[in-house]
């Protein structure tokens, strides 16, 4: 998905918010246009930079504009959604090396998600 389609389904003041989190400069910030402009020319405010910080509820009205999928529990799988990208998958189980013992997976986290108890447990 282009950072520039997500942006045009913001409120104008979502997007003064990425402005001012990101130190986007917009000379005029009553103009929802020059305030999408600015945002959309921001090789800070990246998609997956911003979008993490949304409710899930959000996310999926995102989503639903843009005629993506918005199922899943997951903001990072709505997030990876909206970014273009791929969602994390969840932690593969482990696997025994030569001496029997488990042998942990990786965890992989979009930027900006953060570790859940119960990830973190299912992990393990």
């Amino acid at each position: 998905m282009q950072k520039r389609t997500v942006l045009e389904h913001l409120t104008r003041d979502e997007l003064i918010s990425i402005a001012d989190a990101f130190d986007v400069h917009v000379p005029d910030r009553r103009s929802k246009e020059k305030l999408l402009e600015a945002v959309a020319a921001s090789k800070g405010a990246t998609l997956a930079a911003f979008l993490p910080s949304y409710s899930r509820d959000r996310l999926k009205e995102l989503c639903r504009a843009l005629q993506l999928d918005d199922g899943g529990r997951e903001k990072a799988v709505l997030v990876a959604r909206l970014a273009g990208g791929k969602a994390s998958e969840p932690p593969a189980p482990s696997r025994a090396n030569g001496a029997g013992r488990a042998v942990a997976e990786q965890v992989e986290l979009a930027l900006g998600e953060k570790l859940t108890i119960d990830r973190l447990e299912r992990h393990l």
